[in-house]
């Protein structure tokens, strides 16, 4: 019998046991395929043993172990979980049902409960919620930096599930994202997310960053809604979305398709892009290599100064024409 056969055996056991214990092995399963680093095991089983409704279940490391049968073993010299070996890893990431999209989906979903209970609970008389509340620490940690990365990994759209209850109540910010923005400013300003913060809350910022056109469609819908606002650093939905897609060290987030419908929509709210100074210079040549002609008549028709110059002292119009990009030159 080969490994897999005794892996597919095993499994099978795994899902033949109760309700309770199949889907918290079927969680941890999912957190080990996809979790950004190893979580300390207070805080995987605290990320395990509550479900997609917030119910919860006291198990501990063997307790876990058991419901996994052994194909997940606790190594107590670094206190964390990881799979017994790396062909149980293998087989897993081969298995359908812990596809990349689904087992990104029971990871985000379990991050974005942490915020949406915290906003539900009661402040002291100092404005602080009690520790013991927010449940074990190092898991709320990973909740609050990492929730983002797993929501965009799960695919779109964006907004289903607990995810869309997290980021909107109605046709309002939810409670839930305030709840994350809060807890945002108390970390260290150099975090990446510092640029998805801004007051009041909005998810602009955060939706143009990865390119979550079903967020921004929602936003679109919104009367009198300023898609010119700043963040807390300052920096416009355009700028961010620049800095997330073309910046040398900056974090590849989403598709260049998907940023175009991003680019296009945040242009037409637009009516003046000078602000971008050589930001724009590179976007228009890229827009034009890629045959993007309609962001290029966006940027025209919001004002654009075609003397404009890169840090080559190059225009947009230059640039066109030496790499022979003829219909961006007729424009």
């Amino acid at each position: 019998r080969s490994l897999e056969d005794s892996y597919k055996v095993i499994h099978q056991r795994i899902k033949a046991s109760g309700p309770a214990s199949k889907s918290i092995a079927d969680r941890a399963i999912a957190w080990l395929l996809c979790a950004r680093y190893h979580l300390r095991s207070s805080a995987f089983i605290a990320a395990v043993s509550v479900d997609p409704e917030g119910h919860s279940y006291k198990i501990s490391p063997r307790d876990l172990l058991n419901m996994c049968c052994n194909l997940v073993v606790w190594d107590q010299v670094v206190d964390c979980f990881r799979f017994a070996h790396l062909s149980v890893q293998e087989y897993f990431h081969a298995q359908v049902e812990y596809n990349i999209a689904r087992v990104n989906e029971i990871v985000s979903t379990r991050c974005v409960n942490v915020f949406i209970a915290e906003a539900s609970l009661v402040p002291d008389s100092e404005g602080r919620l009690r520790h013991e509340t927010l449940g074990d620490s190092g898991f709320r940690m990973y909740a609050l930096h990492h929730w983002d990365y797993h929501c965009d990994n799960a695919g779109t759209p964006i907004c289903k599930g607990r995810v869309e209850d997290f980021l909107f109540r109605d046709s309002a910010v939810a409670p839930g994202f305030k709840a994350w923005m809060l807890a945002q400013e108390h970390i260290l300003s150099g975090w990446r997310q510092k640029e998805f913060l801004n007051t009041p809350p909005t998810l602009l910022f955060i939706a143009c960053a990865y390119g979550w056109t079903d967020v921004l469609d929602r936003l679109s819908t919104l009367p009198n809604f300023s898609w010119q606002q700043c963040n807390f650093q300052g920096k416009t939905a355009l700028q961010v979305l620049f800095d997330n897609t073309w910046r040398p060290t900056g974090f590849k987030m989403t598709t260049p398709k998907v940023k175009v419908d991003v680019l296009e929509l945040l242009l037409s709210h637009t009516t003046d892009v000078n602000y971008l100074g050589s930001a724009c210079v590179k976007m228009i040549c890229w827009a034009g290599k890629c045959g993007y002609l309609n962001v290029v008549k966006l940027f025209l028709r919001a004002n654009y100064e075609i003397n404009t110059v890169d840090e080559m002292g190059l225009t947009a119009l230059t640039r066109a024409a030496f790499g022979g990009q003829v219909e961006v030159v007729r424009l």
